[in-house]
C-alpha cells in the first residue's frame, strides 16, 4: 500500500502529536508538522506540493484558488472548526479536494471575552506586570462592571453565551445585528437596540458576528465616533469586521477609553504594527479557540477522519459548502456529506436531507417533497448535468442534480455559499429544524 503524506499546519505550540493518538494511522501515513507560518503563498506551495492530506488550524494559512492549483497531490484538507473563511471552497471542489471540518465540544471564546473585559476594567495583567517589575504599589484605578451596559453586536450562539456571562456579573445587556429581532433578544433575555443606540449608550461593546462580505467593516468610523469617551471595544470575532484603521485613529486620539483585540486583519500581527505602540489597547494573539481541550478535540477528529478515508467510511456531513463534519463520522445512520461524485461511486442510496447555515430542509418521499418536485419541474434530461444554474428550489439555486435510487441529490448554493444534500437516513418527520 502506498503511504500517504499528511501535513499538520501552524502548530505554533507543538502540541498536535502529543495531544492526539496519531498511532492509529502511523502504519499508513507519514505525518509532518509545520510549527511556523509560511512566509508567502509560494513558500506554502513549495512546502506542501507532495502532501495528499493537510490538517489546517483555523484560518492561520489561507488556501486561495492559486494554492489549490499548486497542490496537485492534495486529496483531503481538514480544518479545525466548521467555518473557515480562508478556504476557497469552489476552488477546492474544482480541484477535487474534499474539505472537512472538526466540531467544537465547547466554544471557549466567551470566557476569553469576559477575561478581556475584566482586563480592560480592572487592569489585572498590567498590575501583575508592574509587580513582577518590582513596583511596590498599585498605579491604575479600575471600574466596576456591575450595573454597566454591555452592547453585544451579534446575538448568535456565542453572543448569547457572552450575554449570559455578563448578566451573571450584574451587567445590563443590549444587542444589535443586521438581522436581529426583538423576539430573539427576548428569548436570550437582553434588550433590543438599534446600531446607533448600542454604540452611543454601551459602556462596553463586544463583537460576535461571523465574518462575511456583508459584515466586513460592519463596525466603522461612524460607529466608533458614537461611543462614549469612557467606553471600551472588544473584538474576539474576526479582525476585518472592525475598520482597523478607524479603530487605530480612535485609540491614538483617545476618543474612547480603550479596546481589547484578539483578532486582526493580518495574523500573526506584524511586529511593527502601530497597535503594539499604544497603551490603551489590550492585545492577545487570537486566543479565542486556544485551549488544551479544544486542540485535543480537533486533532483527535482529524485522526479519525484520515482513518475513515482509508477504510472507505463516510467522513461525516458537510456544512457551509464543502465541509464535512468529522464529529459525525461514527454516528449511526450517517452516510456522509461528500461530493455527489464520490457518493455515487460508493453506491450511496440517499434519503436527501439538506443542511445549510444551521437549518435542515427535509426532502421526504411523499407528495410535495423537493426531490420529486425538482425532477418533475426540470425533467430527466437535466439529471447529472453541470454548469448553468437550474431554477430556484425554496431559495436554493441548483447546479447539479443526480438521480440515485429514484431520488434526487442536489449540489446547490444559497446566498452565495455552497451547499450539498446530505445523504443521511431520513430524520424524524418535519420540514425545517435548527
Amino acid at each position: 500500500m502506498t503511504r500517504l503524506r499528511c501535513a499538520i499546519l501552524d502548530d505554533y505550540l507543538n502540541l498536535s502529536l502529543a495531544i492526539a493518538d496519531w498511532s492509529k494511522i502511523s502504519d499508513r501515513v507519514d505525518v509532518t508538522v509545520f510549527n511556523q507560518p509560511f512566509a508567502s503563498q509560494e513558500a506554502a506551495a513549495s512546502a506542501l506540493k507532495d502532501f495528499q492530506v493537510i490538517c489546517a488550524m483555523r484560518e492561520r494559512t489561507p488556501f486561495p484558488r492559486a494554492l489549490f492549483a499548486a497542490l496537485p497531490n492534495l486529496k483531503l484538507l481538514i480544518t479545525s472548526g466548521m467555518r473557515n473563511a480562508a478556504l476557497d471552497m469552489e476552488a477546492a471542489k474544482d480541484h477535487e479536494v474534499v474539505l472537512c471540518g472538526t466540531q467544537w465540544g465547547r466554544d471557549p471564546t466567551a470566557p476569553l471575552t469576559m477575561g478581556l473585559i475584566l482586563e480592560l476594567t480592572r487592569n489585572i495583567g498590567r498590575e501583575n506586570a508592574r509587580m513582577h517589575a518590582g513596583e511596590p504599589l498599585q498605579k491604575l484605578v479600575g471600574i466596576e462592571i456591575e450595573g454597566r451596559t454591555l452592547g453585544v453586536v451579534g446575538l448568535g450562539k456565542l453572543g448569547a453565551k457572552v450575554s449570559g456571562l455578563a448578566k451573571a456579573f450584574g451587567m445590563n445587556v443590549i444587542a444589535w445585528s443586521p438581522n436581529l429581532t426583538p423576539e430573539r433578544c427576548k428569548e436570550v433575555g437582553v434588550g433590543y437596540a438599534s446600531k446607533e443606540e448600542l454604540f452611543a449608550t454601551a459602556d462596553i461593546v463586544t463583537v460576535h458576528v461571523v465574518l462575511s462580505q456583508r459584515s466586513r467593516g460592519l463596525v466603522g468610523a461612524a460607529d466608533l465616533a458614537r461611543m462614549k469617551p469612557t467606553s471600551y471595544l472588544v473584538n474576539t470575532a474576526r479582525g476585518p469586521i472592525v475598520d482597523e484603521a478607524a479603530l487605530l485613529q480612535t485609540l491614538q486620539q483617545k476618543k474612547i477609553a480603550g479596546a481589547a483585540i484578539d483578532v486582526f486583519s493580518v495574523e500573526p500581527l506584524p511586529v511593527d504594527h502601530p497597535f503594539r505602540k499604544l497603551d490603551n489597547i489590550v492585545l492577545t494573539p487570537h486566543l479565542g479557540y486556544v485551549t488544551e481541550e479544544g486542540f485535543r478535540n480537533h486533532y483527535a477528529q482529524m485522526v479519525e477522519g484520515i482513518d475513515a478515508l482509508f477504510k472507505g467510511e463516510p467522513l461525516g456531513p458537510q456544512l457551509d459548502g464543502l465541509l464535512c463534519d468529522l464529529s459525525k463520522s461514527l454516528t449511526p445512520g450517517w452516510t456522509g456529506w461528500l461530493p455527489i461524485e464520490i457518493l455515487l461511486g460508493l453506491g450511496v442510496r440517499p434519503g436527501p436531507h439538506l443542511r445549510h447555515h444551521g437549518h435542515h430542509v427535509l426532502a421526504r418521499e411523499q407528495a410535495g417533497d423537493p426531490g420529486r418536485d425538482m425532477k418533475r419541474r426540470l425533467g430527466a434530461e437535466h439529471l447529472g448535468k453541470r454548469g448553468k444554474p437550474f431554477p430556484d428550489l425554496n431559495g436554493f439555486i441548483v447546479h447539479d442534480i443526480v438521480d440515485v435510487a429514484g431520488l434526487a441529490a442536489f449540489d446547490c448554493h444559497h446566498g452565495g455559499r455552497g451547499g450539498i444534500l446530505d445523504m443521511q437516513e431520513r430524520p424524524p418527520s418535519g420540514t425545517v429544524t435548527d
